[in-house]
């Protein structure tokens, strides 16, 4: 596969097909949170500052659950717009 670069954070490769390999894994780093929700890592840090989004924090490193990830996007809604049920 090959590799291209991913602007929203330094740290994380995205392969060609445009996916982060992150099945299996439960906890996500910040970059790794910040390319599941296709957001910047500042965008990370202003939703857990908003209490939008919890994290745990091991020997200084933020690391997020991959299932509460989930739920903030499940639990987004576009106001006036019909969801699917």
């Amino acid at each position: 596969m090959k590799k291209q670069k991913y602007n929203a954070t330094k740290n994380v490769t995205i392969f060609e097909n445009n996916e982060y390999k992150l099945e299996g894994l439960t906890w996500l780093s910040t970059d790794e949170a910040a390319v599941f929700l296709r957001r910047s890592r500042n965008a990370i840090y202003q939703l857990v500052s908003k209490k939008k989004l919890r994290r745990r924090k091991v020997e200084g490193k933020l690391y997020f659950n991959k299932e509460e990830l989930d739920q903030l996007i499940r639990g987004s809604f576009v106001k006036g717009v019909k969801t699917w049920q």
